[in-house]
């Protein structure tokens, strides 16, 4: 009598055979034979869609406890768990009542306190009865290795009303895991799951033994904008504390952390590096937006701690400006010099440095970053003496040639020969824009930055530095590096310059609004044509692209100033530079002619 085969039972039990197996196994299952693979149609179509919803959010109140009990018990749909690949966390459930969905639309009337949740809805009634707690308590104990007393809280928790350790189960449970974002909510309640994620991490890290979506858990954002009326908190409102991001740092795979709002006071020698090790880190990639304060301690163990950081960015404050800058980029330059590959500084407006508008650029000196890709620095910073003694350096800027071109080799000796991209802060003054354009026509014709396909130059005068509205400018800036850059093939992108961008650059980026897949805006680029800002670290609506002929380029140059733009200055004014450079360059565009 011939054996039976799993194609020799009925239909319907084979679907059941295939329903019940695990999902890394139903595409094995159906390339084994056609029949095999007709039967698996409908799994696979729901794997394809799955696939296509990788991201869970917490809106609805049931989404994170229902992904929880398949996950945990088995209930459910599996394969939608098996492609989670991003958790989206919109804020903290702490009591039953807090059981609605997250209202996005700003509430109708003005309220002194108004609830982030839909109270048009009623409470979900949700039940978590004496065994699904018992399965959860073991799960906490023999998967997230915590203590009794732990398991204990946790239970007490959920049977309030708490959502705060579902969050963190479905974070450590989910075996594909990649992203984690937090929006940055204005509820004054500290979310319960950070707390609990501090703690699991830093068990599952003593324990040497990690539950999977920890194991490949690889980019965390923390305080994230949503772009909605959520948002109308301040980081004076908000903090998140050190010890959260410490914890994250400790993760096994983590590639990349995004991180708002950091407060963190004065500590003892012994609490500050809350356990960070030189060197113990998987981190390359890490944005710090709105810091608050820093202790000094726990600044240089969170920067020692990555094996190789290839970027680091600061966002400026929206209120009190962050003063550390130049201590934050010396320590990088301690540890990182020979790997990192972006240093940027966004909303640098919101920045301030000890003894420099941020940091100056040969007290590192940035030449000693041996793959430095992205550099910013302040105009202010890039020549000695403009920020603490203006003074002598006007002395001697209007002084012989010598002492002007020794002050622009000091800022080209300053940089590092690999950058690709250079942006220029601040330059909206004509004095500035003079000074930088002197420098950088120089750099250019120097050869020794072969590397260099980019010039980015902040000279929009309505710059949010402006504490008042300024005329627009009677002059074009920058108008004959435009032209010298053309030569050497490196874009000059500014308000004046380039309309044409030749040479696609990419940069390190936070995480925005347009980043949530669960919020509004997440189709928001598809519309329209966007760029990258390097000052602003978002993309931003291109607008008329800097078309010179439009009431809003009117703003910030007068309509005869734009007419002067793409008319070749002929070098006839390049003050500093020698009397062969000139001819040279007059020879090498006469070549060109011909």
């Amino acid at each position: 009598m011939p054996r039976p085969t799993l194609t020799s039972l009925p239909v319907e039990l084979v679907l059941r055979i295939i329903e019940l197996t695990h999902p890394a196994s139903h595409l094995d299952l159906a390339c084994t034979c056609k029949k095999l693979a007709q039967s698996s149609g409908d799994i696979l179509r729901r794997h394809r869609e799955a696939h296509d919803k990788s991201t869970v959010s917490d809106l609805l109140p049931a989404s994170i406890p229902s992904l929880v009990r398949t996950l945990v018990r088995g209930s459910g749909d599996s394969v939608l768990a098996w492609h989670v690949r991003s958790l989206e966390i919109w804020g903290t459930r702490s009591s039953w009542d807090d059981w609605r969905p997250f209202t996005l639309e700003p509430p109708s009337t003005e309220e002194e306190s108004p609830s982030r949740f839909g109270r048009a809805a009623s409470p979900l009634e949700w039940t978590i009865d004496e065994e699904e707690l018992e399965v959860y308590g073991r799960v906490l104990r023999d998967q997230l290795h915590l203590s009794e007393n732990h398991v204990t809280m946790a239970r007490q928790e959920l049977e309030e009303g708490d959502d705060g350790i579902l969050k963190v189960l479905a974070v450590a449970l989910c075996p594909h895991l990649e992203s984690v974002k937090y929006t940055f909510s204005n509820n004054l309640k500290r979310d319960s799951s950070h707390t609990w994620l501090t703690s699991v991490v830093e068990k599952s890290l003593s324990k040497g033994a990690w539950a999977p979506g920890l194991q490949s858990l690889r980019k965390v954002a923390v305080g994230v904008n949503s772009g909605t009326w959520l948002d109308r908190a301040t980081a004076d409102d908000v903090h998140n504390d050190e010890q959260l991001l410490a914890a994250l740092v400790k993760l096994p795979q983590i590639d990349s952390i995004y991180n708002r709002a950091l407060y963190l006071d004065y500590l003892s020698p012994e609490e500050a590096a809350h356990g960070l090790t030189p060197g113990s880190s998987s981190l390359e990639h890490l944005f710090l937006h709105e810091v608050n304060w820093m202790d000094d301690q726990f600044r240089a163990a969170l920067i020692a701690a990555p094996r190789a950081l290839k970027s680091f960015c600061l966002r400026g404050n929206t209120r009190d400006v962050f003063h550390e800058v130049d201590l934050n980029v010396m320590d990088v330059q301690k540890r990182h010099s020979g790997c990192l590959e972006s240093l940027m500084m966004y909303d640098a407006c919101g920045l301030n440095g000890y003894r420099a508008k941020l940091y100056v650029a040969a007290d590192l000196p940035l030449s000693d970053f041996g793959r430095l890709r992205h550099v910013y620095v302040d105009v202010d910073d890039l020549l000695p003496d403009v920020y603490l003694n203006d003074t002598e350096f006007w002395e001697a800027w209007n002084g012989t040639a010598d002492q002007r071109d020794e002050r622009m080799q000091w800022a080209m000796d300053s940089l590092p020969a690999s950058m690709e991209v250079l942006c220029i802060g601040d330059c909206y003054r004509p004095a500035s824009a003079m000074v930088a354009e002197e420098c950088l026509v120089k750099l250019l014709k120097s050869g020794e930055f072969e590397h260099l396909r980019a010039i980015y130059i902040e000279d929009d005068v309505r710059s949010p530095r402006r504490l008042q509205p300024v005329e627009p400018a009677g002059d074009l800036h920058f108008q004959r590096l435009v032209e010298v850059a053309e030569r050497y093939g490196v874009d000059v992108v500014s308000r004046a310059g380039s309309r044409e961008i030749r040479n696609e650059m990419d940069f390190p980026e936070g995480v925005e609004y347009y980043h949530l897949a669960s919020g509004p805006h997440a189709r928001d680029r598809d519309e329209g044509e966007w760029e990258f800002s390097p000052f602003t670290g978002r993309w931003e609506s291109k607008g008329c692209g800097r078309c010179g002929d439009c009431e809003d380029c009117f703003q910030v140059f007068t309509r005869e100033a734009w007419q002067t733009r793409y008319v070749s200055t002929g070098e006839m004014w390049m003050v500093g530079d020698s009397t062969e450079e000139e001819s040279t360059d007059d020879e090498s565009a006469g070549d060109e002619s011909e």
